[in-house]
């Protein structure tokens, strides 16, 4: 099978599939291929425990959504198709500095809005996203479809797989912080790693958690808790120097441990335990001829405040937005023109984001008395200040649009 398309992205997760279903209007032919099998959600069981092995019947990888996100997949009609178990909205956000007293809550009330934002299971969005592009003419998925080469051509560029040849216009990389289309296309990156992993997993609350997400920042790290569509469950971030400790632990002696960091919320069980590395960087360029970054191919920022999902799905709707006006001028996607466009809209903007996340983790990461009795007398006064917390929470979950 040889094709020739439009634009081919290389990458079948949420940030790739919902670009190609942003396209599906445009009249532009778009493949997309990923080497992993197509989407899917598997059947949700009711969570079971034994002592305190969980059994969750969740998967173990979610993101946080806010507004701007939620509006972009509705607009394409993928967030009105998400099961009632994979979408479950946040009302209120509580921090805690675990080395003082501070504290900071931001609250949808104090701020005339319904919820601040969504947690959202990856595999029930991608196998949503997937559906829908069945219903488009002009995109085509192609799952188990793995690269083998990625070459210049005439007027784009041609990528070999075990199934056929690709030849396109536009090529883009939605395949992840390894891009292997970044790598070809020699975009060089800057960043750093943080010398910490994620420890990722599913755990059971005795006692519900009332749509509020917590964070905690201490000795153990940083550690996030991220409220699930059942009651009891959520899921947890934990990113920390020692994730092989905490891989290595029971899960008697790890609920109990959880327990000690959560400050009396009662950790009853934890399903099967992941990990990742942790680090931030970024492409120097974001398009070069023919080619376009997106979601972590082009960035990658620490999960502190689960900005990761919604500036990937940002990149998504400004590239498909800078491709379909060029097609309506008259222009082939992957001209300079509307690539340069793309970049301009999103590379700042990125940049801007990946450097507060910066700040944030360097501040809490400093155990020194000076530098904690400042965050703590900060956040106390920012808890006190409602005026300050309304406008933060207001610029967090504002809708920002893509121009």
């Amino acid at each position: 099978m040889d094709r020739n398309v439009d634009v081919l992205v290389v990458g079948a997760g949420p940030v790739g599939l919902a670009l190609a279903l942003d396209l599906g209007d445009s009249g532009v032919d778009v493949a997309v291929i990923d080497r992993a099998p197509r989407p899917s959600r598997g059947p949700r069981q009711p969570p079971r425990r034994s002592g305190a092995c969980l059994e969750s019947g969740m998967p173990p990888r979610v993101s946080a959504f806010g507004h701007q996100a939620r509006d972009f997949l509705a607009r394409m009609g993928a967030w009105g198709s998400l099961d009632a178990a994979d979408v479950v909205p946040f009302t209120e956000v509580q921090v805690f500095d675990g080395q003082g007293t501070g504290q900071l809550s931001f609250d949808a009330l104090n701020t005339g809005m319904s919820e601040l934002g969504f947690i959202v299971t990856n595999d029930g969005l991608a196998a949503v996203l997937a559906s829908r592009l069945d219903l488009i003419e002009n995109v085509s998925l192609y799952p188990e479809t793995t690269v083998k080469e990625i070459a210049p051509c005439a007027e784009g560029f041609s990528v070999e797989t075990g199934e056929g040849t690709f030849r396109a216009h536009l090529l883009v990389g939605a395949d992840g912080s390894r891009s292997a289309v970044r790598q070809v296309a020699g975009h060089r990156t800057w960043g750093w790693s943080y010398e910490q992993q994620a420890v990722v997993a599913t755990i059971e609350l005795a006692r519900p958690h009332a749509s509020v997400a917590r964070q905690w920042f201490g000795e153990h790290g940083i550690l996030a808790l991220l409220p699930l569509a059942a009651p009891h469950l959520c899921s947890i971030v934990l990113s920390t120097r020692q994730a092989d400790m905490w891989l290595a632990m029971d899960d008697e002696t790890f609920c109990q441990r959880l327990t000690a960091v959560v400050e009396g919320i009662q950790v009853l069980g934890t399903d099967t335990r992941y990990t990742f590395p942790l680090s931030q960087r970024h492409s120097f360029r974001y398009v070069s001829p023919h080619v376009a970054l997106v979601g972590d191919a082009a960035h990658t920022i620490h999960p502190l405040a689960g900005q990761g999902a919604n500036i990937g799905l940002a990149d998504a709707e400004a590239l498909a937005t800078s491709i379909k006006r060029g097609h309506l001028e008259g222009r082939v996607p992957g001209n300079d023109v509307d690539l340069l466009q793309y970049e301009r809209a999103r590379r700042p903007e990125n940049y801007a984001v990946g450097l507060a996340m910066e700040a944030f983790v360097r501040g809490y990461q400093s155990g020194t008395p000076g530098m904690t009795w400042l965050r703590n007398q900060g956040m106390k006064l920012l808890d006190r200040n409602r005026t300050a917390k309304a406008l933060l929470t207001q610029v967090a979950s504002a809708r920002t649009h893509v121009r």
